[in-house]
């Protein structure tokens, strides 16, 4: 345990030693205060829409009143689902594509395999540095959103808000976690970090981007036409093909988690995406299974 500790350690400090981590990690740290500013500033203006509509109409003397929009608390918080997949993606991608091919290019690797270190405590400490530091940039987000919705005013916000806060924070800590050990499973396999963040980037882009803009492409349009038969609408619509090819992107899967917890439990007409949740929760045992694996059969040192 000492070792993996002292592993973990090191991990952590050597990230404030990289300009770019840093930089990403500022980057993410601000979101926050973005996401809040650019939220609290919609639901303003609609308010503020809401009012002026109001206004008009009792000076026209129409007594029915524009239905005032619904304003869920967390409903500002959505622009962070976006930042957690960028940013926040990028950012973990940063972490460990040099996991293991940075001590294997420093020849460090096998001096710390050497000294009664086992390959497993070994990889156990790089993952742990890597979550941990995770943890730690969204406890400190989760206090600075805390702040700025009290201060927001756009509704209230209590208990049971900070609550579904705390699960978006926990499943962006897991999604981001995938990224950090897919990189790692590519650092493994390539020794070497340039292959390494290239072809997570690549998987990064495809899975989050690209799968999902087929899933998109490939729904149907649903036509309508007014009673009058003067205009028609066109609405797309999901299908079986496009809802299964929008399944295989992680990220589809972790906005149904974010927009179900931004958008109200008491508004949402649907039920909790609970096979969201279990393939957001399985994916990052699956590859850091894949990451144990592939360290462990690599002719690196000793202590295999």
């Amino acid at each position: 345990m000492k070792s993996i500790l002292t592993i973990a350690r090191a991990e952590i400090l050597s990230v404030f030693r990289n300009r770019v981590l840093t930089s990403l990690i500022i980057l993410f740290l601000a979101s926050s205060v973005i996401s809040i500013y650019a939220g609290s500033s919609t639901i303003r203006t609609e308010i503020a829409a809401f009012k002026l509509a109001a206004q008009l109409r009792a000076e026209s003397g129409v007594s029915a009143l524009p239905v005032m929009p619904e304003i869920a608390p967390l409903h500002i918080m959505n622009n962070s689902i976006d930042y957690v997949l960028m940013v926040g993606a990028l950012l973990a991608i940063f972490l460990g594509y040099g996991m293991v091919s940075e001590d294997y290019r420093d020849k460090t690797l096998h001096i710390i395999l050497s000294r009664r270190v086992y390959r497993d405590q070994y990889i156990s400490g790089k993952i742990a540095g890597g979550v941990v530091l995770l943890s730690l940039l969204h406890w400190a987000a989760f206090m600075v959103e805390l702040i700025l919705l009290g201060l927001a005013g756009t509704g209230s916000f209590g208990i049971k808000e900070a609550g579904l806060l705390v699960f978006f924070h926990l499943i962006a800590i897991v999604y981001m976690s995938l990224f950090l050990l897919l990189s790692g499973f590519f650092s493994v396999v390539f020794l070497r970090s340039l292959p390494a963040f290239l072809t997570s980037v690549s998987i990064w882009l495809g899975l989050s981007y690209v799968i999902p803009e087929i899933g998109r492409s490939v729904r149907t349009y649903l036509l309508a036409s007014d009673p009058a038969g003067q205009t028609v609408q066109s609405t797309l619509i999901p299908t079986p093909l496009s809802d299964a090819i929008q399944a295989i992107s992680p990220a589809y899967h972790f906005r149904n988690l974010g927009d179900y917890l931004f958008s109200g439990l008491d508004k949402v007409n649907v039920g909790f995406p609970l096979f969201s949740l279990f393939l957001i929760l399985i994916l990052p045992v699956l590859v850091g299974a894949g990451v144990y694996l592939s360290f462990n059969a690599k002719e690196i040192g000793s202590n295999a």
